[in-house]
């Protein structure tokens, strides 16, 4: 059987997730968020005592982890790590593990293996040009610097977090919009037969009509 692949990418805080997974659960398809895995392999890391600070020991793991998903969580060897991948040790070591090509490289496979084997919808980092060039339906999630500022305020203050004030948050998402943009493996690109989606002024419920519509065009 043929399935179909629906590749998201987008800036960080566009909204990837939170849509993309309620669109996934009104047309019937497994929402794969990818960058649970970049964050499950950290942890299996973590908890095999690997030293960071070694490449080879690191790559030396690749062939031991295997992982899966079972709806919309990561397990790994069998053991649910949805719990770990937000734990503050995953969220200090991750960076050095997405850096390393043979790292890049195993979990690019790893990630057209899951999208392949089921209807799908996969976010994460460059899927709709590295991860699944061929998709048939590929979106851009984009929203401006502005409004994901403002929302991510309007998070703290209602989480009770008033630390950081709009303008630094603003400043925090500019520079990782640069980083990501400027990459030297995977950098952030609209890929030429996307569809952008902009969501900088749409409510929540409009956006993912608005990508459902797209998706049965499509089809």
């Amino acid at each position: 059987m043929k399935y179909t692949q629906i590749a998201v990418d987008g800036p960080a805080g566009s909204g990837k997730t939170s849509i993309m997974k309620a669109v996934a659960d009104k047309i019937g398809f497994q929402f794969i968020d990818t960058g649970l895995m970049y964050r499950a392999f950290t942890k299996f890391l973590i908890l095999n005592n690997v030293d960071f600070g070694n490449i080879q020991e690191i790559i030396s793991f690749i062939p031991q982890f295997h992982c899966e998903f079972k709806n919309e969580e990561i397990y790994v060897g069998g053991e649910n790590y949805m719990e770990y991948v937000m734990m503050s040790d995953v969220l200090e070591n991750i960076n050095k593990i997405t850096v390393l090509p043979e790292v890049r490289a195993f979990m690019v496979e790893a990630q057209r293996e899951v999208a392949l084997s089921s209807n799908s919808v996969l976010t994460g980092r460059d899927i709709t040009t590295i991860v699944l060039p061929d998709a048939p339906i590929k979106i851009y999630l984009d929203c401006s610097i502005e409004a994901r500022a403002k929302r991510r305020l309007d998070q703290n203050i209602r989480n009770g977090i008033d630390l950081v004030d709009y303008d630094t948050i603003y400043k925090m998402i500019e520079e990782r919009d640069n980083s990501d943009k400027n990459r030297e493996v995977g950098p952030l690109t609209v890929a030429p037969d996307a569809i952008v989606v902009d969501n900088s002024s749409k409510l929540f419920d409009e956006c993912v009509q608005e990508i459902i519509n797209i998706i049965k065009e499509k089809k």
